[in-house]
């Protein structure tokens, strides 16, 4: 009796373990069976290729997609130190830029194997605070590290440009609660965190050698980024009427953004010395965006205006028929204008002009030298000739719910909120090709080169509060190049 009751509880514990088994699969399906489902919810390589794409990876966030979901997210490059300038021939500037020179075809036998080259990584923040890198040429994740409290508010990433001297790395920003992370890039490992002044607004920035983080309150609270996370220290704080709502844009010289009370401001970077106040008498809603001298800002509505980011003083200003909630999208010498209701307009950087205007769209994606990627927000990535603003295909991928502007180069990124993600290219742009080239350093004004150009201004050149300028030609009130 007793032999018969051990056989029938082994026989059960086995059926038990079988069914834990088979339901431990079907909650949680492995790498395997999830990349298989891939192709029927997203983008399948043939269908990109159709539309003269490359599906270049798809991968999987490793977060919990039942209680969590893509939040923030950031495309960053490989840091190039600048050429040397006394370099006179193709080898030195070579060597300088660590470039090495092509293979002969009698050293392909003796040469050692190529180490992975970095292009960059995309680092993702999920509402849950997890915080992971992923390489940008092959999908393959770098690391994944938890942040703070996953019960608090998380805004970020942000990626330093330059190796900071004393963690001999990149850093990468993350602000969870009220509490500012700073982690290494190429390894996750902390580096060292502070205590904000008051909570965040928006997401923080890093403008070498400083972060700033926007305050709701108003202002931006600035931290150096090389500093022995040992010692005490607060915050230098820079000062700004309104709130601070989206994040703020730096370049190698200067600082800007804009305040809920219609206000944008430029601050030098490094000293944090106030440049300009700008009254923009609208909200401004979206981050500014940089140009060769200048920030581009949209006014919550209609207006849209390039500073002089030495003197505040405007260059040009455009009038768009619409709301404006998302950056203006800088690429091979054009500013792209998204209007909240869909539509998109193509501007000339140096002065504003219209080049053309096209409906439905919603957000830029990303731009290579020939073609510019758009979505309407309702499932399709739309791809645009840039010369003249016409259609050149469009993709349906209606398993997409999450989309990525990629503002530094060619690489298009979308998936899904809960933790899918994937890369397109075009076939013959092996390595990513720089969506706007960085401007020259120089930090001096533009006010000299453009003064006998320049649009009248009220106010003179470095005034505190700039006033707008007049439209040359203000459109007329019924004129909508949408067709609405």
């Amino acid at each position: 009796m007793s032999q018969t009751n051990a056989r029938s509880t082994r026989r059960h514990s086995r059926l038990f373990g079988a069914l834990c088994f088979f339901l431990a699969a079907a909650v949680f399906p492995s790498a395997g069976a999830q990349a298989e489902h891939l192709p029927r919810r997203m983008i399948s390589a043939q269908q990109a290729l159709h539309h003269g794409l490359r599906r270049a990876w798809v991968t999987w966030v490793q977060i919990d997609p039942s209680r969590d979901e893509l939040a923030g997210a950031t495309v960053d490059s490989p840091f190039v130190p600048p050429p040397d300038e006394s370099a006179s021939s193709d080898e030195e500037i070579n060597a300088a830029l660590n470039i090495k020179p092509a293979e002969k075809p009698g050293d392909q036998e003796t040469a050692a194997p190529a180490e992975p080259v970095d292009q960059g990584y995309v680092f993702l923040l999920s509402r849950r605070s997890q915080l992971e890198a992923i390489d940008l040429q092959s999908g393959r994740s770098m690391w994944s590290q938890p942040v703070g409290n996953r019960d608090y508010p998380s805004a970020g990433p942000a990626v330093s440009r330059q190796v900071v001297p004393r963690f001999g790395d990149r850093l990468v920003a993350v602000v969870n609660g009220s509490t500012l992370y700073m982690f290494k890039r190429t390894t996750g490992e902390l580096a060292w965190s502070e205590e904000l002044p008051r909570a965040a607004g928006a997401s923080p920035t890093i403008g070498d050698p400083w972060v700033y983080v926007p305050l709701v309150t108003g202002g931006v609270a600035a931290f150096a980024l090389d500093f022995d996370p040992h010692d005490v220290r607060s915050a230098t704080m820079l000062s700004s009427d309104g709130a601070v709502a989206v994040p703020p844009t730096a370049n190698d010289h200067s600082i800007g953004w804009g305040t809920l009370k219609g206000y944008a401001y430029g601050f030098t970077l490094g000293s944090n010395e106030l440049r300009f106040r700008f009254d923009a008498e609208q909200p401004i809603l979206a981050p500014l965006a940089y140009w060769k001298g200048r920030f581009i800002v949209a006014a919550k509505k209609q207006y849209v205006y390039a500073l002089d980011e030495t003197s505040g003083r405007p260059r040009w200003r455009f009038t768009s028929d619409g709301l404006h909630v998302q950056a203006p999208f800088i690429a091979h010498n054009s500013v792209y204008l998204t209007i909240l209701r869909g539509g998109i307009y193509q501007l000339s950087t140096d002065w504003g002009r219209e080049q053309w205007s096209a409906p439905r769209i919603k957000q830029v994606l990303a731009a290579s030298p020939t073609r510019l990627y758009t979505t309407d927000g309702l499932g399709h990535l739309i791809i645009i000739n840039p010369e003249n603003g016409t259609t050149i295909s469009t993709l349906a991928a209606p398993g997409i719910n999450w989309w990525y502007t990629n503002p530094l180069n060619d690489r298009i990124l979308l998936g899904t909120r809960r933790g899918m993600l994937m890369c397109l290219h075009e076939p013959a742009l092996e390595t990513p090709v720089p969506t706007a080239m960085p401007a020259a350093a120089s930090g001096k004004s533009d006010d000299a080169a453009n003064r006998n150009n320049a649009a009248p201004a009220v106010g003179a050149a470095g005034e505190a509060n700039a006033k707008p300028v007049a439209d040359d030609e203000p459109p007329a009130e019924d004129d909508d190049p949408f067709g609405r």
